[in-house]
């Protein structure tokens, strides 16, 4: 069961982040356009996206591995054969958090490195 709620709260978590990233890049779609008409390469573009988008999942995980620490102690009961602050759990919990809000970067991320700069310009 917590295999199955696990499961879809990464799924929730890659939609949401996916989509945050989306909407992120289009209030900067100006701004990206400018980038790339200016020069910028795809892989720069794809990085600077990259990066704004990691730096909030990076918070969030900090934020909820405290979390997390606090309130252990109201599972250490229920848990067999590891520790409430096991860190192999919680380093584990954090990379594949940060895999998948990196996989569902790319998506947003591809699509701002490629996109027409000229239509990125003109969509004021």
């Amino acid at each position: 069961m917590f295999s199955i709620l696990g499961a879809l709260a990464l799924l929730l978590t890659s939609a949401g982040v996916s989509a945050v990233v989306a909407y992120t890049v289009g209030l900067r779609a100006r701004e990206l356009g400018i980038r790339v008409a200016l020069g910028a390469g795809p892989r720069r573009v794809m990085a600077l996206v990259l990066g704004d988008a990691m730096v909030p999942l990076a918070l969030g995980l900090g934020a909820g591995a405290a979390a997390g620490l606090v309130l252990a102690r109201l599972l250490a009961s229920v848990l067999y054969e590891t520790g409430a602050t096991d860190p192999v759990a919680f380093a584990g919990a954090a990379a594949v958090v940060l895999a998948i809000g990196a996989l569902a970067s790319i998506r947003p991320a591809w699509h701002a490195a490629t996109g027409d700069p000229l239509e990125a310009l003109r969509s004021e």
